[in-house]
């Protein structure tokens, strides 16, 4: 029998992107395996107008279609005409879900499927009036993919962080990770090596004054300077 107060997760998609105006178009069989033509469609004649919304949740990317409602009803939803479910993986990347057009940037094609239902698979074509809002589209997709790539990324480091860290034995546990720090009370003894035996004091440490080197450009035994010449010739002294 299931808690009282138990608690249930709450999935909430999260917007990515809100378009108010895309043409949707219905898409001929495939005749070239270089792409889809959008020309070929009929652009000035699309089957319907209305809006489009991108959504994420977990894994997996939506984009919905939504038809537009007749501007004298008050209050009305917008109804959904078509979805395109994103989820990456086993060999599928973002062309086989969204194509675009090799004759135009602004148009796509995308692969929409009836999950819920007969798992129906359609491809529909979809435009934009403006160019920036194509890129907009194809930007915010991108995003999607590289955020998935990154996430598979760090879930990679972190199963090999974990093999790092212990490695199972056969009855799947883990080893402990083994301790090299000093407990209390341990000491570490050094012995360093000596560069032979001491000798007794030197010249240079008998404090003498001897070993004293002497300034640049002068020799040790050399001749002495002559002190007949007053250092303060160019200073004139105060008189008392």
């Amino acid at each position: 029998m299931p808690l009282e107060n138990e608690a249930t997760e709450t999935l909430v998609e999260m917007p990515l992107l809100s378009i108010k105006e895309v043409f949707v178009y219905r898409v001929p069989p495939l005749k070239s395996a270089s792409g889809y033509r959008a020309e070929e469609w009929g652009l000035e004649n699309p089957a319907l107008s209305g809006s489009l919304t991108i959504s994420r949740l977990n894994q997996k990317c939506y984009i919905k279609l939504f038809k537009s409602t007749s501007k004298g009803e008050i209050g009305a939803k917008p109804i959904l005409f078509g979805k395109c479910t994103i989820l990456l993986g086993n060999g599928r990347n973002l062309q086989h879900f969204v194509e675009h057009t090799v004759d135009s940037s602004r148009y796509f094609v995308l692969r929409c499927e009836e999950e819920e239902k007969s798992g129906k698979v359609a491809h529909v074509g979809i435009g934009f009036r403006e160019r920036a809002t194509s890129f907009d589209f194809k930007a915010v997709l991108d995003d999607f993919v590289r955020s998935e790539e990154r996430s598979k990324k760090a879930q990679q480091l972190q199963l090999e962080v974990e093999d790092i860290e212990g490695c199972g034995d056969a009855g799947g546990q883990k080893t402990p990770r083994q301790d090299f720090s000093l407990q209390e009370g341990q000491t570490i003894h050094l012995s360093l090596p000596t560069k032979g035996r001491r000798r007794g004091k030197s010249q240079h440490e008998k404090g003498d004054g001897s070993f004293l080197v002497p300034p640049p450009g002068q020799k040790k035994d050399g001749p002495k300077e002559d002190r007949s010449v007053d250092d303060w010739g160019d200073f004139t002294v105060a008189e008392k």
